[in-house]
């Protein structure tokens, strides 16, 4: 099937203050990785789970004291599952995506 380019929905996540570079606006396109948070000592494999994401808004008012940015991305419909799935018991890399 043909993924629709268009995208839809807005999902919010929450990305460490390290975690990110610091000068993301709104409308800046990011690939956006999951990085498992392990328990065991077992090799974790980061993936990638938003290619290209245009930033919809941008909360950066607790990064000043240490905090997470809350950051809303524009997702095609039928990848907000799979990205929320990937989310659980992971830290989140932003990283803006190259032109």
């Amino acid at each position: 099937t043909h993924k629709s380019l268009i995208f839809s929905d807005s999902v919010p996540i929450k990305v460490a203050r390290n975690d990110y570079p610091v000068d993301l606006t709104k409308g800046t396109l990011v690939d956006v990785y999951a990085l498992p948070i392990r328990e065991t000592s077992g090799k974790s494999v980061a993936i990638s789970i938003a290619h290209k994401a245009p930033i919809e808004e941008l909360d950066t008012h607790a990064k000043d004291i240490g905090g997470e940015i809350g950051v809303v991305l524009k997702l095609n419909a039928e990848d907000v599952l799979d990205f929320l799935s990937a989310t659980i018991n992971s830290r989140l890399v932003v990283v803006r995506s190259a032109i």
